[in-house]
């Protein structure tokens, strides 16, 4: 009785492990988008990623030190696209063009950085065959999960925002550029100032001086000079 049980167990869990990996259905020929997104949103340009198709076997895709390394991509060679800016918002799909049948199976994207795991299911079926409108994903929950994809409005009002911080950014720059023109133009004035209080008190100084000998020019130290 426990052997069924166990039994019935571990074909319920298979069976949640299929459900749980996206399916994406293409027609020979086409291009399929293997979607694996982050969230929240990690910046993985700096993380190997590679890619590969049933447990390891095929490698299909490998990225590392910001370069493609297409050595080791053998059929898939010259079909596969990685986005490297897409890398930098944690959008780690991968583009497959001109899809097989052999290309049917499970693939999985593992960023090591993270050290985490993306599962993505591809059906390839002949021309004329598929139903349902291409690269429309079958009734799943993505093995991660995946931002909500972003409206016009969201565009919007990040780029309302953009032009706002921009205009503050300038705002405040111009501002502190005026105070520091100011401020420097305030200490010039101020020192020209007490040099001409100086001089005045010096020319001031020294007549009186000279009114108290006699009217006999003076020297530096206030002191009647000798005449000869």
């Amino acid at each position: 009785m426990s052997l069924v049980l166990l039994t019935e167990l571990c074909v319920f869990s298979l069976t949640l492990a299929a459900f749980s990996t996206p399916l994406i259905e293409a027609e020979e020929g086409d291009d399929a988008i293997l979607q694996c997104l982050l969230d929240p949103v990690v910046d993985v340009s700096e993380s190997p990623v590679t890619w590969s198709k049933d447990d390891a076997k095929d490698m299909v895709h490998v990225y590392i030190r910001g370069r493609d390394r297409a050595s080791d991509q053998k059929e898939f060679t010259n079909r596969t696209s990685l986005n490297h800016e897409g890398l930098r918002r944690g959008n780690v799909s991968l583009r497959l063009s001109s899809v097989r049948r052999a290309d049917s199976g499970t693939y999985t994207c593992y960023i090591q950085r993270l050290d985490t795991y993306c599962h993505t299911g591809l059906k390839v079926v002949a021309r004329g065959q598929l139903i349902r409108p291409r690269g429309v994903s079958l009734n799943v929950t993505p093995s991660l999960d995946v931002p909500k994809a972003e409206t016009p409005e969201d565009n919007e009002n990040e780029t309302g925002c953009d032009v706002k911080y921009t205009v503050i950014s300038i705002f405040l720059g111009v501002l502190g550029a005026v105070i520091l023109l100011i401020l420097g133009t305030f200490m010039t004035c101020k020192k020209i100032q007490e040099k001409m209080e100086r001089k005045v008190a010096t020319r001031t100084t020294n007549t009186e001086m000279q009114s108290l000998s006699g009217g006999h020019p003076t020297n530096g130290a206030g002191n009647p000079q000798e005449v000869v």
